[in-house]
């Protein structure tokens, strides 16, 4: 589920975003957290936006970095690359990218929204739905919370709920439990953020996704 989300949400929201005549490069960063594992991944690529030059020529290909860190190239179709890195660490309230573009020093801090636990309140009824609290910042506009369920027979059912949100919580409506079986389940939840943004003539499109913890109740 982690690609799939990572792929489909990306695809639209980069076909989507127009890039302003300010901007001469775009560059897409793209970052996860993985709660359990503690494991921190990122990747970043770059696309020229003018029609003088090619992101190579723009992007300095050995000065790319990710939280200090020299990030890793590799070559992808159309003269693509793509920049990544991958450490265990805690998730830290600022992530710097960094690069070399046309000679010049670039930085974009981003921010990944965090969950430190969550808490269904009450039982899961599939006929009264439930109430799930978060500890963390409720949703932004431009975030979205993927209930990432598994239910007794073993399938899948992810249910989005869309923000902003007043408080760190949402409620959840009977029919969206509708697919669920009866019986145990398990939980976990996906923050993602998805923003674009003109940094000093580049235009940024980032995604964000947070992984929590996998938690274990009973449908009813």
């Amino acid at each position: 589920m982690k690609n799939i989300l990572f792929v489909l949400a990306a695809a639209a929201f980069f076909q989507a975003c127009k890039s302003g005549t300010e901007a001469n490069l775009q560059a897409n960063f793209f970052i996860r957290y993985e709660q359990l594992e503690k494991k921190l991944r990122a990747e970043a690529t770059f696309k020229s936006l003018s029609e003088n030059q090619d992101s190579a020529s723009q992007v300095s290909s050995g000065n790319v970095f990710f939280l200090g860190k020299q990030m890793t190239p590799h070559d992808l179709p159309g003269g693509v690359i793509r920049y990544e890195f991958e450490q265990i660490r805690t998730l830290e309230p600022d992530l710097d990218f960094r690069w070399q573009e046309g000679g010049t020093a670039k930085t974009s801090i981003a921010q990944v929204g965090e969950i430190l636990d969550f808490k269904i309140q009450g039982d899961v009824v599939k006929k009264t739905g439930f109430i799930l609290t978060f500890t963390g910042k409720p949703l932004a506009a431009t975030e979205k919370l993927v209930l990432a369920f598994t239910d007794s027979q073993n399938q899948p059912v992810n249910v989005e709920m869309a923000g902003p949100t007043e408080t760190p919580g949402v409620v959840v409506q009977p029919d969206k439990l509708a697919p669920l079986a009866l019986g145990t389940a398990s939980l976990y939840l996906v923050r993602t953020s998805q923003e674009s943004r003109i940094e000093k003539g580049t235009e940024i499109l980032l995604q964000t996704e947070f992984y929590t913890e996998r938690q274990f109740f009973i449908v009813e």
